[in-house]
């Protein structure tokens, strides 16, 4: 399930960030065709992409495969765009000597303020630092609704964007990924997404109290006990071309669900391949909030002694304790969100901008036990107290021991006598009557488990909540799945509000002690005893009757 969301988010993650990374595309001299842009980031899937070509010059094909006669295109803000151009800090020198002009000289057919600019910008290399800001100031001053790119597109020089469309269910900044197209030639272009950006993963720890061995497996779902300290792990990617930034910042936004409070343990590793290296709590910050906090590293670039490049990956993890009371929500879960937000302009004058990518969301779940206490009459019983024992496998056997786990409740109060045992996990267990009504029998320990299963949705649920077969002290069986009343207990799980229930009865009178058990072989050796006793002594007294 991971793996498949881990594709969703990386494609959902490009939508948040204005990534104004900017290739100009260089152009094939034999048939005007654009070739592939020399900037080699992660490849995107086209799905979900939109491209438009926005006409910043129009043209002509020379003998040579250049662009002739330039004018004005109609998607560009002429007069402001030159403006903008002489004004930035990065590239205005290359402007100053220009001045505007409206339209084409009558004689030459040519426009001297498009053409002495199309001529600079015609200079500059592929992927430079000039040509990123060229584009974005090109996007900043285009205007009417552009042209889809697999459309033919005449000679000339074109901005194309490139955005994403998800629909409506995230709202983060809209992604812009943006190049200089030229084309030498009237032709169609078939444009190639090289998008990277950075995506997160948010995990958590399921672990079975209950096994031999205790297993660590992480994933988008996991039920804990009340008490257990829940772990959870946040795992940031780089985007492809995290080299072309000067300043990168890197910060991730965690909300626990209510009924789970942060511990204030937050450990960062940088991961390369196999290599993990802790940074110091120097090299970031936590600042908790309530139900939130959030880990900030200023400048990845700034990190010492440490390597970190597009391939590395950045590490939070941290525990929260699940706590009990109302803010628990049965059934649906305690729901977790982490979201990252991350440096998205590498261009002069962006490093205070910043994208996110979508929430990834995990749930926690837990359970809850149902005791109902009853006479033979199914009348609701007072009096009693039950103790529900966490159990553990023993290694080579199949019996269980206690752990140091346990829940002790007396009823209600509300008359109905019903004990509610609240924060279970997937499990074995033991439920003692530890307490007995007045004039009743003991009723016998119970010795079950509790098996959970949930499903691959974004947002998990549970997909099955069961009690496998409950066994008495002595390992006997008494209920399974083909008789759920044997011996008169039943045990319902409804996964809806992940609620076990069970009525346990009290029986009154004195009960013989169970058939192979010690009290019933000395009942039997004191009544043979008793029966020889009574032949002895009518034996004698017939021979003392006889002697007289």
């Amino acid at each position: 399930m991971k793996k498949m969301k881990k594709v969703v988010a990386f494609f959902l993650s490009a939508v948040m960030a204005l990534a104004m990374s900017c290739t100009v595309f260089a152009t094939s001299t034999d048939t005007g065709t654009p070739v592939t842009p020399i900037k080699d980031n992660k490849q995107v899937s086209m799905e979900n992409h939109i491209f438009t070509a926005y006409q910043l010059f129009i043209g002509e094909q020379g003998d040579d495969h250049t662009i002739i006669k330039i004018n004005w295109g109609d998607g560009i803000n002429a007069e402001a765009f030159l403006a903008a151009l002489k004004a930035d800090s990065t590239i205005g020198s290359q402007f100053k000597g220009i001045t505007y002009q409206a339209s084409a000289s009558a004689e030459t057919g040519i426009n001297r303020c498009a053409d002495a600019i199309a001529r600079v910008v015609s200079k500059w290399s592929d992927d430079s630092d000039y040509a990123r800001a060229f584009a974005r100031i090109a996007d900043a001053n285009k205007k009417g609704n552009g042209y889809a790119v697999n459309t033919t597109l005449k000679a000339g020089y074109y901005l194309v964007v490139d955005t994403t469309n998800f629909g409506s269910n995230f709202t983060g900044d809209q992604v812009k990924n943006l190049s200089i197209l030229q084309m030498t030639a009237e032709h169609t272009f078939q444009p190639e997404s090289k998008t990277g950006v950075p995506t997160l993963t948010k995990e958590v720890k399921e672990v079975n109290d209950s096994d031999v061995v205790v297993r660590d497996q992480w994933g988008d779902v996991a039920d804990y006990d009340i008490g257990d300290d829940v772990e959870f792990r946040l795992t940031g990617t780089l985007p492809a071309d995290y080299a072309s930034y000067t300043k990168y910042k890197y910060v991730f936004h965690d909300t626990l669900g209510q009924a789970l409070t942060f511990n204030d343990d937050v450990v960062v590793t940088v991961k390369n391949g196999t290599t993990e290296t802790k940074l110091t709590e120097g090299q970031y910050t936590v600042v908790p909030s309530g139900q939130t906090f959030i880990v900030t590293i200023e400048d990845l670039k700034k990190l010492q002694n440490v390597t970190i490049n597009a391939n590395t990956e950045i590490i939070v993890g941290y525990t929260a304790k699940l706590l009990g009371g109302d803010n628990i929500t049965y059934g649906t879960g305690i729901t977790n969100t982490a979201y990252l937000e991350y440096s998205n302009n590498s261009n002069p004058g962006g490093d205070g901008e910043t994208g996110r990518t979508p929430d990834d969301k995990v749930v926690v779940f837990t359970f809850k036990m149902v005791v109902n206490k009853i006479d033979e009459n199914q009348n609701a019983l007072a009096g009693a107290e039950f103790t529900l024992y966490k159990m553990k496998k023993q290694s080579g056997s199949t019996a269980l021991v206690e752990t140091n786990k346990t829940w002790t409740v007396v009823a209600s109060g509300d008359g109905k006598n019903v004990f509610n045992f609240e924060g279970l996990d997937a499990g074995e267990y033991k439920l003692v009557e530890t307490k007995v009504p007045d004039g009743y029998n003991q009723a016998e320990d119970m010795y079950f488990t509790v098996t959970a299963t949930y499903t691959t949705d974004e947002v998990p649920s549970i997909a099955t909540l069961t009690v496998s077969d409950v066994k008495d002290k002595d390992g006997n069986v008494i209920m399974d799945a083909s008789d759920s009343t044997k011996k008169g207990f039943t045990i319902s799980a409804n996964k809806n509000n992940a609620t076990l229930s069970t009525d346990i009865v009290n029986l009154k009178g004195i009960l013989l002690p169970s058939t192979g058990g010690i009290g019933t072989t000395i009942f039997y050796v004191l009544g043979t005893i008793l029966v020889l006793g009574a032949g002895i002594l009518l034996v004698t007294r017939k021979r003392m009757s006889k002697s007289e």
